[in-house]
């Protein structure tokens, strides 16, 4: 009898965890969700929605540069030689101080491209270089400057997600993973395409795409919730 008094006294333990929302995130910036918002045409993406409530929406008018979409994963596919990408018609992105960037991709054969970038202004991007072992950040400071994944590692089929604190210090993690290399990166980074960088549509990104997200903050919190949030893709 003592027994199931203790057992009735005792503290429930089934705490419901509620799933992290990108939504819920006051600093989100866009958010290019996994099979959302996405308008297609014979198989060819001609929109990708924002879903954060900034409108930060991404068009391609030329179908020839439209990306592929496979409506079962919810991946774009970009094809470097027709220069296929997505920009934004509205507006551009501006990002000065911290930041948190996830994005879900795989290199194809050539192992390069840009991921992210301005295509109005030259130099501010996020590009994936050197058989797709090393990303590479431009900001308007000025100077490229290499983010190189450890050893035997690759961005394919990988969840990426990149940050700058308060000290502008760059890190970057794959697969959950902290890498070895960072970088001291301050300056303004632009977005205003996916797949391309600069007026001349140079670097075309080579690989598909599912998943993006931009925030204008950090936080070991954040990181860890975009990190685990990707990896369910």
């Amino acid at each position: 009898m003592l027994a199931n008094k203790l057992a009735l006294s005792l503290p429930s333990t089934n705490v419901s965890i509620i799933p992290f929302d990108p939504i819920d995130e006051s600093s989100l910036l866009a958010w290019y969700k996994n099979k959302t918002g996405i308008t297609q045409s014979i198989g060819r993406v001609s929109d990708w929605d924002d879903s954060s409530t900034n409108n930060y929406a991404m068009q391609q008018t030329t179908f020839s540069e439209r990306p592929a979409y496979d409506t079962s994963t919810g991946k774009l596919t970009f094809n470097p030689s027709s220069d296929q990408s997505l920009q934004s018609p509205f507006s551009t992105m501006s990002i000065t101080g911290e930041f948190t960037i996830g994005f879900k991709i795989n290199v194809g054969v050539s192992g390069e491209g840009t991921v992210l970038a301005s295509n109005t202004t030259s130099d501010r991007y996020i590009s994936i270089k050197a058989g797709g072992t090393i990303l590479l950040i431009h900001t308007d400071t000025g100077g490229e400057y290499s983010l190189n994944l450890n050893a035997l590692q690759s961005f394919t089929n990988a969840d990426v997600v990149l940050s700058r604190d308060s000290s502008n210090l760059v890190r970057i993690y794959l697969n959950g993973n902290l890498q070895t290399d960072k970088a001291t990166i301050s300056g303004r980074l632009e977005i205003n395409a996916i797949g391309i960088r600069l007026a001349t549509n140079t670097l075309p990104f080579d690989g598909w795409m599912s998943e993006i997200q931009i925030y204008n903050s950090t936080s070991s919190t954040l990181i860890s919730n975009v990190n685990t949030y990707l990896s369910n893709i």
